[in-house]
C-alpha cells in the first residue's frame, strides 16, 4: 500500500460520511445485478392489461343476476340458541 492509499483510507476512517470510488464500484455493481437478475416483468405477459382487466369486469358483471330476477336459494336450517347474557344495571 503506497503513501497515496494509506492516505485516503485514513480519511475514509476520519469521515465515515464520505463516499470513496470502492463505495461507488460496490454500489454500482449491486445495481447491476438487480437490472439483470431477475428480468422485468413485461406487459400483457406477466401481468394483465387495462384492456384485459377491463374485458374481465366486463365478463363478470354480465354473470351476475340480480336478485329480483335470479332464482331463490334454498332456506337454511336455524342455528342452535346462543347462551343467555347477563342483565345489565
Amino acid at each position: 500500500m503506497d503513501k497515496k492509499q494509506k492516505l485516503e483510507l485514513l480519511k475514509d476512517i476520519k469521515n465515515p460520511l464520505r463516499i470513496t470510488n470502492r463505495d461507488v464500484e460496490d454500489l454500482k455493481s449491486r445495481v447491476d445485478k438487480i437490472e439483470q437478475d431477475p428480468p422485468l416483468p413485461i406487459k400483457g405477459v406477466d401481468y394483465f392489461t387495462e384492456e384485459e382487466l377491463q374485458g374481465m369486469c366486463e365478463y363478470v358483471q354480465s354473470q351476475i343476476h340480480q336478485g329480483v330476477d335470479g332464482e331463490q336459494g334454498i332456506q337454511g336450517e336455524k342455528g342452535e340458541q346462543g347462551i343467555q347474557g347477563e342483565t345489565g344495571p
